[in-house]
């Protein structure tokens, strides 16, 4: 998650790199700042899926904006 202010505009985004090629990122100065290195999931915590890892945030957000996830149903 970055968020970077520039001559009075926020800039933002979040990225979540599961198991990718990260060599774009060094071309770019992510979130505005030189050197800021990028991981990724994957690296981390090589026993987990980006199936899975989806889900947990989805979940986790879901629940942290009180809009939990309706199971089932219509």
């Amino acid at each position: 998650m970055g968020l970077r202010i520039h001559k009075g505009r926020s800039y933002h985004g979040l990225s979540l790199n599961t198991d990718m090629d990260l060599s774009p990122f060094q071309r770019i100065h992510p979130c505005g700042s030189p050197g800021l290195e990028v991981t990724q999931v994957h690296t981390l915590c090589p026993d987990l899926s980006s199936e899975s890892v989806a889900k947990e945030l989805l979940d986790s957000l879901s629940i942290a904006l009180g809009r939990p996830l309706h199971k089932g149903g219509s």
